[in-house]
């Protein structure tokens, strides 16, 4: 088993991975900052 991981360390790109996991926090990011931003507006729309 463990020489299939060592196997599996080699063939993967950690660049690659690096990136996909980068594209995957902006996407998330992404939908934090929408969610803030409706929160805010709820807020504001509540207080006038």
């Amino acid at each position: 088993m463990a020489e299939l991981h060592g196997a599996l360390d080699k063939v993967e790109d950690p660049i690659a991975m690096l990136n996909q996991y980068v594209r995957e926090m902006e996407g998330n990011l992404a939908k934090g900052q929408d969610a803030l931003a409706r929160q805010i507006f709820l807020e504001k729309n509540n207080k006038s």
